[in-house]
């Protein structure tokens, strides 16, 4: 009976020890920078501006857009209209709302990352590389960039893809895993 004890308390000992990182405990890792938000350059993270210049019917399309994103909450839209009378330019503008800036952040984001799996740990004994797929959901803002044809987003992913691979690489703690910067 006690050899058997001591056989269990060994196996456990030598089981917790054990330095392997697991696809759960890099999934737990990865998820604490999800979601993120993939935004054009072309539109700023405050403001958002439409001026006048296209046919009316590109104008009833934008302002049709804003008047959906303003219903929903998400923005209030302004309109200038400035010139003649008999030809005014109009400018319409548009802001967050409170609403959208807790929901989204700063800025109208073309999609929502999330994380999706692990894929594979390639691992050394205090460093590993973690391969893992993302996601893209479109945001309600996602109508304004095809409307602008703004998929032009400078950073490491891709706004239109709507599944890919990442690297990262992980570094072992005496506290648990991290992701190394």
């Amino acid at each position: 009976m006690k050899k058997l004890s001591l056989f269990t308390l060994l196996l456990i000992l030598v089981s917790s020890c054990s330095s392997k990182l697991t696809k759960e405990e890099a999934a737990t890792v990865i998820k604490e920078y999800f979601p993120q938000y993939c935004t054009s350059k072309r539109i700023t993270k405050h403001s958002y501006s439409y001026a006048r210049y296209g046919t009316d019917k590109e104008d009833r399309e934008a302002l049709k857009i804003f008047r959906n994103l303003e219903k929903q909450g998400l923005v209030n839209v302004k309109l200038s209209i400035t010139g003649i009378t008999s030809n005014p330019d109009k400018d319409y503008s548009i802001t967050p709302t409170s609403q959208s800036l807790d929901t989204y952040g700063a800025g109208f984001p073309i999609t929502k990352m999330t994380f999706s799996e692990i894929v594979a740990i390639s691992q050394t004994e205090n460093e590993a590389i973690v391969r893992y797929k993302v996601k893209n959901e479109e945001t309600p803002y996602h109508t304004l960039h095809v409307h602008k044809n703004t998929y032009s987003s400078k950073k490491r992913y891709d706004c239109d893809k709507t599944e890919w691979e990442q690297e990262v690489t992980l570094i072992k703690f005496d506290d648990g895993w991290r992701l190394k910067k």
